[in-house]
């Protein structure tokens, strides 16, 4: 049953909420304005906002592309639904968003050269994959990421670009099995493609790892991370590569993402560097003081949790100190969850009667060995409800996805 609540639906079944729109709307993505397209009248905005690739494109495939060329592809995935598409639609992007915001307002001569070098470069970049052994030989295998690229006038007369995507990539990014969600705003904020590529690496194992280990890893030989990372035959001075590939990299990552990154481990064969590891966990970026969360500072699923503890009869202080307590990624993202079971447990055993009696008994449990005792009870219930989302509502499950590595207030930014 679905509840008209302003400019928001609410689906109780499923217990999201989604923005409402105009069938015909002006979607702006990020600041990305799109021509005015036809659409349904319930939006996810998250779609729009994470390009979910197939995992074993990002392990396997190698190439290297700009910051600003990974950006603009990125961003272009992000309008992909899998769930919708069973083709690669046209995609047209003015002009004068890509400079804006792809560019950040700067170039080195008039814009329409800039565009016309952007579009000759991207549409010569290729993605190299392992081919087929002849004679004993390797022969790769080469797909351009377009099928075309072609300048013209949107609706509104503004001068744009038109992007189809190639054929040879529906199987990782319409096609998907296994696959990664790659934040767009995350990568919006990195400055170079080898940190964006790096990103996509860290940000694909980490999500297919996290419900096994909190820490994950990737280890490879130099030779076979230059050859990923397109940068085969460069670098020859493994001091270089270090300072320039790895370590700008990983501060960049560590900085504007929801990944740390540990010290990568070098590997050495003698006194060679042959190899690396690297070890990253996921990061909450926040300023935590005295193990609370300020309201500014809450997630939306967080911020939920909130409302539901005051409703409860708890302090908002003590909520969130409360909110802050929960230390497993299991629960990241879904935090109301957490607690909307946790209280339905506790009710089940509690014999207190009174509003303020049940919420200061909870809060005494919770912090006592509540949390501790019934954890495995609360997170059986929380994961059938995740695969349920999952299986039955891709929108909503993106929506959560993307909602957790943000505050509220940036995820409502997004749907405005």
């Amino acid at each position: 049953m679905c509840t008209i609540l302003g400019l928001y639906v609410y689906n109780s079944r499923t217990q999201e909420f989604y923005m409402c729109k105009k069938i015909i709307l002006e979607l702006h993505i990020l600041g990305l304005h799109l021509f005015k397209l036809q659409t349904r009248d319930i939006m996810t905005t998250a779609n729009n906002h994470v390009a979910r690739i197939e995992n074993s494109f990002i392990f396997n495939a190698q190439y290297n592309l700009t910051a600003r060329e990974q950006k603009l592809i990125l961003y272009l995935i992000s309008q992909i639904n899998p769930q919708t598409q069973s083709e690669f639609q046209k995609q047209i992007v003015s002009i004068k968003d890509i400079e804006t915001h792809l560019t950040n307002g700067k170039r080195r001569g008039s814009i329409y050269q800039e565009m016309k070098d952007l579009t000759r470069q991207i549409s010569k970049r290729q993605i190299e994959f392992e081919g087929v052994e002849i004679d004993g030989v390797q022969l790769p295998g080469f797909v351009n990421w377009f099928g075309s690229i072609t300048p013209m006038k949107d609706e509104s007369g503004n001068l744009s670009i038109e992007f189809i995507f190639s054929e040879k990539l529906k199987p990782f990014l319409i096609d998907l099995e296994k696959y990664a969600r790659i934040s767009l705003s995350e990568s919006l904020k990195l400055g170079s493609g080898i940190a964006i590529r790096l990103f996509q690496l860290f940000r694909a194992q980490r999500d297919k790892m996290a419900k096994h280990e909190k820490t994950s890893s990737l280890i490879y030989e130099i030779e076979e991370l230059k050859k990923l990372l397109g940068l085969e035959g460069k670098y020859s001075d493994i001091r270089n590569f270090k300072k320039v590939v790895i370590t700008r990299s990983i501060e960049q990552i560590n900085s504007e993402t929801s990944i740390k990154v540990l010290e990568p481990i070098f590997q050495k064969s003698g006194r060679s560097i042959t190899g690396v590891k690297f070890k990253f966990q996921d990061s909450y970026k926040r300023n935590q003081k005295n193990n609370s969360l300020t309201i500014e500072e809450l997630s939306f699923a967080e911020n939920k949790s909130l409302d539901l503890l005051i409703d409860f009869g708890i302090n908002s202080d003590i909520a969130l100190s409360l909110i802050s307590k929960i230390g497993s990624s299991e629960f990241r993202g879904f935090e109301d969850w957490y607690f909307n079971e946790a209280l339905n447990l506790f009710l089940e055993k509690t014999n207190q009667t009174s509003k303020n009696a049940k919420a200061g008994t909870f809060v005494k449990w919770f912090l006592a060995d509540f949390q501790t005792n019934n954890f495995a009870s609360i997170l059986e219930k929380v994961q059938e409800r995740k695969k349920k989302l999952q299986k039955e509502n891709l929108e909503a499950w993106n929506n959560r996805i993307t909602a957790r590595n943000i505050t509220a207030s940036e995820f409502r930014n997004l749907q405005s």
